[in-house]
């Protein structure tokens, strides 16, 4: 199994910004504090994947959920998601 994500840590509120602005939309947030167990930052340790895949990962966050935002609207997501984008 390989973790394929980038090594740098993003902050959930930006993370949730740079998602609003991919999607053209406002979250709506509740913020209930943090959970039991919850960590205070994480990031990917892409080393696995770098030694044996080659992997390196280039695609920026904005890049990144851009293109997911693309996804999400277009006809090549699968139907049973098709409830959720029209909200």
């Amino acid at each position: 199994m390989f973790n394929l994500g980038r090594t740098e840590p993003v902050a959930l509120r930006s993370f949730v910004a740079t998602l609003e602005r991919a999607l053209g939309t406002a979250a709506i947030i509740i913020d209930g504090g943090p959970s039991k167990g919850e960590v205070d930052s994480t990031a990917a340790d892409g080393s696995l994947s770098l030694e044996v895949l080659g992997f390196n990962p280039q695609t920026s966050l904005d890049l990144g959920l851009k293109k997911f935002a693309e996804w999400y609207r277009s006809s090549e997501r699968k139907p049973e998601f098709a409830h959720v984008a029209s909200r």
